[in-house]
Formats: C-alpha cells, structure tokens, sequence
C-alpha cells in the first residue's frame, strides 16, 4: 500500500458564469507536478467536475494521506461553489468543510484559488487546518492559473511551503510588472490598487508547517538538493569513530531529513541569519556539517567552516574565517568576500560551546565580544549581508546561548539534531546498496532482511547509550570482519553481528581493543603508559575532547621525539586520534579525539593507570604545587622519586617546577648516601684497631645504602600501587544517633573506594597480609577490581595498617555518609535505584560484587566523591558494640589484635540485601566478630590528617 501524499486538484466551473482558463489550471498544474509525481514523490487526484460528494469521498478512501487540498472555481467569503447533478451548481457551506478539513491528519495545505476567499482561510485557520493560502478580491482566471502553476513548479522540485509560495508571487509580479490592474477583475481595481489578491496563512503556533516539502512528506528528503560533488568513493563505507569529511559525502547515511531541514534553514530567503545548530554530544553534528550540508552549497554559496580558536575566542576566529583582524570591520570584510565570490557567505562557527569548556582566561568577556560582532553583522535588517552565521554546539548550552542572543535582540532560529532514530540506523546499515555506483564499489550483501532493524532495536534499547559512536564502530567492525570472510562479496548477517556483540560494544570495550592492537605494534608505549599520557593530553578535566596542534605536542613530548610520530600515526590508524586540519585546510596541523564521547574513558583510564609514566605524572602534579614561582617544598622521598624516575619515559615532559623538584630530590638523595660513607670513613678512622670489623660494617653501610634500598623501595613500589585516593573530611560537631548525640569528630580522611581485591594481593605479596579464608573470588583475575571479601577485621586492619592507615570507627563512617548536612543519602535526597546502588531490587536479581568504582550516581556529594557506601559489600569499623558507639576511641591507634574484643559495627549493606525493603541502609548498624569472614563484607581504609 501506498503512503505517498496525494495532491487533490478539486475544479468546479459554472455554465452561467464559466471561467475559460479553469481547464487550463488543471493542465497546468499536472503538468507542473508530473516531474515529482515520476520521482515517486506524490500522487495527483484530478477532479475536473468537484462535487461535494467526490471532494469528501476522496478523502474517506485515501485516509491521512491528502497533503494538499486544491480548489480552484467560484467562491466568497463562506461558500465554495460546487457542482451538482444535471450539470448545475451547489453551494457548500465554508464552515461545515473547515471542521471536516479539520479532520484530516495528513492535511499540509489547503489551496483556495477562487475569488475572495480570505474570511474562509480564517474560519479554516480556527477549525486547525495549518497553512491556506486564499485571495482577498475577485481576481482574473487565467492569472489565477498562472499563480497556481508557479507555486506547484517551484513545490515540484522540493522546496518549502512557503518558499513556493514566495517563488510565485514574485514570477507573477514580474509577469506583471506589478500592475494590479492585471490581476483584479475589472471593478476591483481601485480597492485593490498595490497589492497582489493571494496571501498566505497559518494557524499560531505551527510556524513549521510553513517548512512542509514533498521530499520530506515522501520520505526521500535530499530529493532537489543540489547534486553531490562527482569524488573518488572511498575504499571503507564506514569510518569508525573518524569524522565524516567532504570526500565521504557519498557514504554520509541516515540523516537526510536533518539535511534537507539545515538547507533550507540556510537557503531561505526570509529566514533568520543566526542558525543554532545543537545536539547532544556524540550524535555527530560536525560530519553532518562537513559531508551532508557543505558539499550541496558548493555551488550556490561561499562557504567558510572553522572550530572555536581558544586563543584567539569567537570573535577572533570569526574574523579569520572571514579574512581579516579581530579589531577590523567584520561587515566590509563579510561584505568583500560576498561581492568577490558573487553569491552568499555561509560561515560555520563549530564547537561554540568550548567557550563555557574550555574559556580563554585572557579574555573573560569573549562572549560580549562576539555579540557586539554579531550585532554589527545582523543587528539592522535593511544592512544584513546576503549570507548566514551557523553556530553549532552541544545541547546542553542552548539556553544560556539562546539568552545571551536574546539579549541583542538577534533574530535566529534553531535546528536540533536528535540522536539517530530507528530509520536512520537501517539505512546506515544497508547505505552501501543505495544506488548502483556504492553496490560496484563495495559489493555487499545484507544476508538478513531482519538484521537492520534488529541493530536498530538493539542500539536504541538503552536510552542513554551514545546512538551514533557505538554503530559507527559497530558498523566498521561488521565491514572488517565481512570482508576478511569474503573480500569480493562481504555480507552482513545474523551470525557475524551475533560475534561482534558478544565481544561488547560499549566504547570502553572499543578503547581497551584498540589499546591492545597498539601494544602489537608499539608494546613500549603501552607499557611504559605514554599512550594513555598522550591521549589524556587530549582530556579536559571535565572529561571532554581538547584539540592540540602538532607543535604542541612537540613541545609536550619533545623527550620522546623519537617515538611520537610513530604513535600519533598509530593512533589515527587505530581511530583513536583525528587530524581536524582536514576540515580546516588552512589551519595548522592538529590532533583531538575521533569522538568526544571517546574522551571520559580515556581520562577514567589514565586516572586508574598502574604503568610508570601515569603513576609518575600524577606523583609531580600533586607534589609540584609546593614548588610553584619558585618556591620549594618538600622533597621526594626515595620511593617516590624511584617512581617518578622510572615513568620519566611514559609521561609528558616535565615541566619546570616538577624538574627542581625532581633535581633537588636526587640531589637529597645523593647528599644522603655522601653522609652515610662520610659516617663510615670517620668510624673507620676512630676504630683504627678494628680494621677488619671496621671495613665489614663500611661493606655494611654501603651496602645498605645502595642495595638494601632496592627491597625497601621493592615494599615501598607495592604500597605506592596499593594506595587508594583519599577524601578530607575537615573536623566538625557532629549530630549522629537516635536520639541525637552530638560529638567532636576530628579531622580525617576515607578512602574514595573499597580495597579491591588487586590491592589487597599487593599486601599478600609483601607478606604483610594473608590470603583470605576463602580465596576463590579473590584469585579470580576478572574480578580484580572488586572488593576483597572473605577477610576478618584483623586481616583488614593489618592492611590498613600496612598502608600507614587504619580502618574507620563508627562515627567517622557516618559522618562521610551522610555529610555535616545530614543528607538522606550520600548523593542526596534522591531515593535508591539500581544505578546508585549494587543491591537487590528484586527476587530475580543477579548477585555479585560490582567494580569499587561502579555506580557513579551514588557517590558522595559532600564531601565529594566517595563510593558505594551504600551497598555492595557491607564494611568494617573499629567501634565495639559495647561501650559508646559513637565516642572517639582511642584504641584505634594500636593494631586490632591487641585489644579488640566482642564485636565490631559494620556499615552500609551489601549486595545481598533488599533495597526495597523500607530499611534506611545508610543508617542502620550490623556487627561481627573480628574473626567473621564472609562473601559480603569487605572495607575500606581511613586515615588521620
């Protein structure tokens, strides 16, 4: 069955006052329509004889799908005359056809080309018809016939509704030249003098209407575009996360829709000159700009892309894309390029939303600057340049943009890119058997039906998942994997996919595979940790994408000159990395993230890094805050100096606060060992009768000062690695307890996380610690960064302990849970889910540790940052549960086994227990006795300041 919209042409003539030029409309438009109607773009339902009966017949047997009622014949201001039986004519009645129009749902337009038709349009408007278009005097038949086929040629070809509209009042007005008399019956022509008798009309608040097209009602939206550039196809469809370039317009699939809406937002000619372009990071807003909107404006507009320049802030990189300096006139110069290219400027601003991200300190009114700009531009309407301003940014900044716009009063309007909805993935699957020449070139099959909308379903499932990177990799891998099969005939089908998900598709999976292909090729990279250090460089703080230019990773990494073009290479072969410069060709050569969504697990990675180089990197930028503006702090201890020397190759290079620290602490340490053999040359010298003995214990000192530090560093490398973050909790008087008791709880500091079970093998490893009583989830390598379980209080302590740590009392647990704001839950008032807590939620549940990193949505607020306090695993304290449960007890600072007697409280449920319930986990207390060891407690140390 059909859904094409159906254009219905209604003519109703009358034998006593006939209109000659009635057939001729009718021929007219057909005529007009025919070229659309063979693209498959609608279907025509000429009715040469309307009746009032054929009129809404046509309707009832084409249900929703008349997109456009045309009528053409006798009417006035409440009737439409019609035919009747025997050749005569009947009258309906406006207001009753308004509420039936009204009715139909696939209604677009309703076209009343008869004699003063103006007060119907209204009634029309009232009932909820959307658009009409109507005449406000008695006009001439043919020039009506005219108009009608004007309008129907410029809609043939794709264009909006009101852009036909527009088209064809300025063909008659030229055709005219304007004289009314041309237009008018006869005795009109003085009331009507100046004016031409069609207007167009819309029902308040359905502005878009107005954008209505038949390509986009035909579903084949790019229909009337201009034509692609003829380019070399390029060898791959499908780029993984790799942006989308001019070059590979012909493979850009699935956003023909979004396209077409851009185009004509920036091809109409009453359109507003600001165009906000936003969507959610990741839904690809930069290759819709760069392979679906630029290559169909080559020929009709100049067209100037550039990324927000940090340093030089908008208003500067405005000014480069147009040519000339910050300070000079952004008109004439907008202006310049207008009249030397002869047709309209386009300039593309991406990125706008680095100016909340990533702002220029220099300049702290960038954004005022860049408005007064672009009110010099497009603030007087009769001065406005012939182009547009496309900014383009992140959705979470429209309102602050739209506000500061506002406030200058500049006109704009706005296009929203959605993330990929179900029609565009299946097309983005099957893109390469669109049309004759993709199928030469890549010769696929898709050996399921059912398999692009299965992909789709699957994609879309979870609601917060990244739509486009995910099939972008999906759909690379699926390609790689199709051709290594069958390089002449690759084929899609339900076994392939069914492979490539069960080795996972979360972005996280994606870095981590290609991460390993790296270490095939450059394993010292990976290694060492210089390839995470390189890709954090691309991380803001925040966790978003930061492009680098190539000098600036030369400066960076000028220690390893001679490996980074290797790994910057590598990294863009892996599609890792991205050259943006391509899009920019007169811009510097520069490197960021293929994809912004890439950017928070690179910088999870690297934070939760055990290679040398980040380990060092985050040792100097901690320790170098004491030695900035050349101050100095305190040195480097020998174990972290051993650190920080041994990932001096897999970091950045140092910066200069960090070498005086670095210098100064090697020379400490070589002052230490000159102190040590000054002691044993004096000693021996004293004990000159001891000679023997004397140079024994020199061989002694030496020895301990050379090599008995390598199994003291050895101890000192496997405390460092075992370290967990810490969280300050600053002293405070504390209410805890019903009823309330309030009490002093000094200064102290938590650890952000659980012991995993990789920390905790570390102490095993420097037998300062024993290895559970039941070690089978503790030696289960997939469970590494879960926490360890099956451990008493005193094996706990004992880690702690090793550490320089403790474990926390009672009030100090509680008072990191719940804040000095007594907060209902850690993250706040918001009640339990399943993505703040790893409990049970119900009978059916899974059960099992989660990462100590896991649910993010439950940490701590306040202070910031703490996880799975609540559930998970249950955790030790130090507090008996005789005695004052909420007292300071100084016993903590001797080991557990030296006084601990009864049982310890424990806080903050575990995976087993119910969040549903009604129980208030976070304030209620269990206990165990010290040598209690099970499968669903765990801990986590503290520490004093």
């Amino acid at each position: 069955m059909s859904n094409k919209p159906i254009i219905f042409l209604a003519f109703a003539n009358d034998p006593a006052h006939p209109l000659p030029a009635l057939a001729d409309e009718a021929r007219a438009i057909q005529d007009a329509l025919k070229p659309a109607q063979e693209k498959g773009l609608c279907e025509i339902i000429p009715e040469p004889y309307a009746t009032l009966d054929r009129v809404l017949a046509a309707f009832r047997e084409h249900p929703d799908r008349v997109a456009i009622f045309h009528f053409a014949g006798h009417a006035g201001g409440d009737t439409l005359l019609l035919e009747a039986a025997g050749g005569q004519t009947t009258a309906a009645n406006a207001g009753g056809l308004a509420r039936f129009l009204a009715e139909q749902a696939g209604l677009a337009l309703v076209f009343l080309n008869g004699c003063a038709t103006r007060e119907q349009a209204q009634g029309l408007l009232d009932a909820g018809v959307s658009v009409v278009i109507a005449t406000s005097q008695k006009i001439k038949d043919k020039v009506a016939a005219s108009f009608a086929a004007q309008f129907y040629t410029s809609l043939a070809k794709g264009v909006t509704l009101r852009r036909a509209f527009g088209e064809a009042e300025g063909a008659i007005q030229a055709a005219t030249s304007g004289q009314s008399r041309e237009l008018f019956a006869e005795a009109m022509i003085a009331s009507a003098a100046g004016e031409l008798p069609w207007a167009l009309y819309k029902r308040p608040g359905a502005e878009d209407a107005l954008s209505w097209n038949l390509p986009a009602a035909a579903n084949d939206p790019l229909f009337g575009l201009p034509p692609l550039p003829l380019l070399d196809l390029p060898d791959k469809p499908y780029r993984y996360l790799d942006w989308y370039r001019r070059e590979d317009a012909e493979v850009f699939f699935g956003r023909g829709h979004e396209i077409r809406q851009l185009y004509d937002r920036v091809t109409a000619a009453d359109g507003a000159p600001i165009v906000l372009f936003y969507g959610q990071s990741g839904v690809g807003k930069s290759s819709l700009l760069a392979a679906g909107l630029l290559p169909r404006l080559e020929g009709s507009h100049e067209v100037r892309y550039a990324r927000r320049d940090q340093a030089q802030g908008l208003a500067g990189t405005l000014a480069v894309a147009l040519g000339t300096g910050p300070n000079a006139g952004l008109t004439m110069a907008w202006r310049r390029l207008e009249a030397q290219a002869g047709r309209p400027l386009l300039i593309i601003l991406d990125q706008v939303e680095e100016l909340f991200t990533r702002p220029n300190r220099e300049q702290p009114n960038e954004m005022a600057v860049f408005l007064a700009a672009a009110a010099a531009l497009f603030g007087d309407p009769g001065h406005r340049p012939a182009g547009k301003l496309i900014l383009s940014f992140r959705k979470e900044w429209l309102a602050e943009i739209k506000e500061r716009l506002a406030e200058r009063s500049l006109p704009r309007t706005e296009v929203f890119l959605e993330r990929l909805d179900r029609e565009g993935i299946v097309e983005i699957v099957t893109g390469p058997r669109r049309t004759e020449r993709l199928r030469a070139q890549f010769s696929l099959e898709i050996g399921d039906p059912l398999l692009p909308g299965q992909i789709a379903d699957d994609l879309l499932a979870d609601r917060e998942s990244p739509v486009a990177p995910m099939l972008a990799i999906l759909m690379a891998d699926l390609w790689d994997a199709a051709r290594a099969r069958s390089y002449d005939q690759p084929v899609f089908d339900e076994n392939l996919y069914q492979e490539l998900r069960s080795r996972g598709l979360s972005l996280d999976d994606f870095l981590g595979r290609q991460l390993g292909l790296l270490h095939g090729k450059l394993p010292e990279v990976i290694d060492s940790g210089l390839a995470l250090d390189l890709l954090a460089h691309h991380t803001t703080p925040l966790g978003t994408a930061e492009q680098r230019t190539l000098a600036d990773l030369e400066q960076t990494y000028r220690h390893r000159l001679d490996v980074l073009p290797a790994l910057l290479q590598e990294c863009r072969d892996l599609y890792l990395l991205v050259d943006p410069s391509k899009n920019q060709p007169d811009q510097p050569r520069a490197s960021r993230m293929t994809h912004d969504t890439l950017a928070p697990h690179v910088r999870k990675r690297f934070d939760e890094s055990v290679a040398p180089g980040p380990q060092a990197r985050r040792i100097l930028e901690s320790r170098a805050t004491d030695w900035k503006e050349g101050k100095e702090g305190t040195l480097l201890d020998a174990v972290d100096l051993a650190l920080v020397e041994a990932g001096a190759q897999g970091m950045r290079a140092q910066k200069p606060d960090e070498v005086r620290l670095v210098q100064a602490s090697a020379v400490a340490r070589i002052r230490h060992l000159e102190e040590q053999q000054q002691q044993a040359r004096a000693l021996k010298a004293q004990e000159s009768k001891a000679a023997t003995r004397l140079r024994l214990l020199l061989i002694i000192l030496t020895g301990l000062a050379l090599i008995a530090p390598g199994l003291w560093i050895r101890q000192q490398v496997l405390k460092q690695q075992a370290r967990s973050p810490l969280v300050r909790i600053p002293a405070s008087r504390y209410e805890i307890g019903s009823p309330a008791t309030v009490i002093e709880v000094p200064e102290f500091r938590i650890e952000r996380y659980e012991v995993s079970n990789q920390q905790y093998r570390l102490c095993v490893r420097a037998r300062a610690c024993g290895i559970p009583t039941d070690p089978v989830m503790y030696e289960d390598a997939s469970l590494a960064n879960h926490p360890v379980v099956y451990v008493t209080a005193y094996q706990a302590d004992a880690y702690c302990r090793w550490l320089g740590r403790r474990l926390p009392i009672n009030a100090e647990w509680d008072r990191a849970a719940f804040g000095a704001d007594h907060k209902t839950w850690p993250w706040g008032s918001a009640a339990l889910d399943p993505a703040r807590v790893n409990m049970k939620f119900s009978f059916s549940d899974a059960l099992g540790t989660s990462p100590v990193n896991s649910h993010p949505d439950g940490r701590t607020i306040n202070p910031e940052g703490i996880f799975n306090l609540v559930g998970n695993v249950w955790e030790w304290t130090t507090t008996p549960t005789t005695g004052d449960p909420y007292g300071i007890d100084p016993e903590w600072k001797t080991p557990l086994v030296e006084w601990a007697r009864g049982s310890l409280m424990t806080r903050g449920g575990s995976y087993l227990d119910y969040a549903d319930n009604g129980t208030d986990w976070l304030t209620m207390v269990s206990s165990a006795v010290p040598r209690y060891a099970v499968e669903f407690l765990g801990f986590r140390c503290a520490e004093n300041p």
